[in-house]
């Protein structure tokens, strides 16, 4: 607000909505979703814009070109799909969860890939899929999205695609532009231990500042301490993260070594430590939060989770808990289904007759589980049965659902 009132004048907005005001804004364009507090109480998604400078705005329309635009027939929002049950149409969103092979909306063997929404948000859409599609899963903040084609089904609020009406797939959007030329330039000056990168970009408005680094690597302090850090600024979020990494913190007995590190990010903050013990084992342990601001005035630290890895030769043992899920699953690589809030996993690699064998299992707790909590497991054995032969037996059960085998696989891989 503190920049439109710079730009314009405090009270503009009086008069905008009578004249029909059109603006300019220049800016990088980001989508946000939200599973809830739409205009029907109902998830959705927004276009938006981070302004820090007046000279952003202008009156009247932008100027220059407008690229083409082809799309694909009748083309709706994620958020608006459970309002055409029966109709056969183009939707596009971000993809939020894959989950599978497993039974979704009866379908056997299948992939379900929620589009737009969590579990929390009614009005979500899940494509039924024969396979997996290997797309990347997006946090609250997404520059990615893709494109279903298919005849929806409405169960419930849930717009529904099954395996039999899905069309086409496709990532990125359903609407394309035309191509136009695009200038990357990077600039690194490099002088041990400090590291400087600049990106500058062109897209037909001229060169333009997109990124820049400074690292310092390696860097020997005092007292056998050696310091790692990084500061990074780019043009869409500008101060975009923090990392510093101090090495060699030892103790006077028992050859007990610490390693500690600090991250800021857009997404969150991390706290990593991880205490060495030479010859026997090393632990880590994770802090996921952010810092809470009031009148730029460090006001507290808001704590969404925690992690502990711990390994010892062969074997690695990694908990997270999470205060908040969705906060974490952006901050780590675990993922949690509704009502779960805790993971355990175990991994196991060592050396057989005719290569590596792993043996994985993970455990998630849950408000959904029955025996201490447990509401969902998943385990994969990695076995080499002869050279370039390697036996594959992995499962999962969610204990949530009446029928708890959500998938068992047995295969068989083949090296030559």
């Amino acid at each position: 607000m503190e920049v439109f009132e710079t730009a314009f004048g405090k009270d503009f907005w009086k008069d905008w909505a009578a004249r029909e005001q059109v603006i300019c804004v220049s800016g990088t364009i980001e989508g946000y979703r939200w599973n809830y507090g739409g205009p029907r109480g109902e998830g959705y998604s927004v276009a938006q814009i981070e302004l820090t400078d007046p000279a952003a705005l202008s009156i009247g329309p932008c100027g220059g070109i407008k690229p083409p635009l082809g799309c694909p027939s009748k083309v709706v929002r994620w958020f608006e799909a459970h309002m055409h049950d029966g109709e056969t149409l183009w939707i596009q969103g971000p993809v939020v969860s894959i989950s599978g092979p497993g039974t979704y909306w009866g379908h056997p063997g299948t992939y379900r890939v929620r589009i737009g929404g969590s579990s929390a948000a009614d009005n979500r859409v899940e494509v039924i899929m024969t396979a997996d599609p290997g797309w990347s899963t997006e946090p609250y903040a997404f520059d990615r999205v893709v494109c279903v084609h298919g005849t929806v089904t409405v169960e419930g609020d849930v717009a529904v695609i099954h395996p039999a009406d899905l069309v086409e797939a496709k990532e990125g959007p359903c609407c394309t532009l035309a191509p136009t030329p695009f200038i990357n330039a990077r600039l690194q000056l490099k002088d041990d231990p400090l590291t400087l990168t600049l990106d500058f970009g062109d897209c037909c408005t001229g060169l333009g500042f997109r990124r820049a680094e400074v690292e310092l690597e390696s860097l020997s302090v005092c007292c056998d301490l050696v310091l790692d850090a990084g500061i990074f600024f780019s043009k869409r979020y500008g101060l975009e993260e923090v990392s510093i990494k101090l090495m060699g913190i030892t103790f006077a007995c028992c050859d007990v070594a610490l390693e500690a590190e600090l991250n800021f990010n857009v997404y969150g903050k991390t706290v990593s430590v991880k205490p060495v013990w030479e010859g026997f084992a090393t632990a880590c342990l994770e802090i996921y939060g952010d810092v809470q601001w009031s009148d730029q005035i460090l006001d507290g630290f808001e704590l969404y989770g925690f992690s502990i890895e711990c390994r010892l030769d062969s074997f690695r043992v990694r908990s997270v808990t999470a205060f908040e899920p969705d906060a974490v699953e952006d901050l780590t690589d675990v993922s949690f289904y509704s009502g779960e809030w805790e993971y355990l996993g175990l991994e196991y690699v060592g050396s057989s007759c005719c290569g590596e064998l792993t043996f994985t299992s993970e455990f998630w707790s849950g408000d959904e589980g029955f025996l201490f909590d447990l509401q969902r497991v998943r385990f994969k054995l990695e076995a080499p049965i002869y050279e370039g032969f390697t036996a594959i037996v992995k499962g999962q059960w969610d204990f949530s659902d009446p029928i708890p085998l959500d998938w068992f696989d047995i295969g068989m891989k083949i090296e030559f």
